[in-house]
């Protein structure tokens, strides 16, 4: 989990606030880690949710100048689904760098590992909004969803 500067170098930003990565690369199944350290976890999670939803409509807003509410709303949830989120930390290889308890550790098939690695990556946007604004976390956005973006644009 320590090679920050490898995860930095994937999502396309350096912190100025190393202390955001570390706490976004917790999960809160993670055993050696304050309970103070997985609120503020979920936390970031629930952040970055909100900046990648605003992130993602304004993109397709932007895009599709004739769509109506819902076709923008369709095109957003497919691409802020636990699925896309899932691909884009599996592309980020953030499995490898979340800290994680014994037992997801052992069970790398979990049930629950498309959702844990979505949040993940939620809980990453949180931080880069949080170190580097909604420019940077917009940035890498973006970047990680560039397939499904353009997926979209397909279809």
């Amino acid at each position: 989990m320590e090679d920050f500067v490898e995860v930095e170098r994937r999502i396309g930003h350096t912190f100025e606030e190393p202390a955001l990565l570390r706490r976004a690369l917790v999960h809160s199944s993670a055993d050696a880690v304050s309970k103070e350290d997985k609120d503020q976890a979920k936390r970031l999670s629930w952040l970055g949710d909100s900046v990648l939803n605003l992130v993602v409509a304004d993109k397709v807003f932007n895009l599709f100048p004739n769509a109506t509410r819902k076709d923008l709303h369709n095109m957003r949830d497919r691409l802020t689904n636990n699925k896309t989120l899932f691909n884009a930390a599996t592309r980020l290889g953030l499995d490898s760098f979340l800290l994680k308890g014994d037992s997801l550790e052992r069970n790398p098939m979990a049930e629950n590992r498309h959702e844990m690695l979505a949040t993940a990556f939620e809980t990453l946007i949180g931080a880069v909004y949080l170190d580097g604004g909604i420019d940077k976390a917009r940035a890498m956005i973006r970047r990680a969803l560039k397939d499904e973006f353009r997926a979209v644009l397909e279809t």
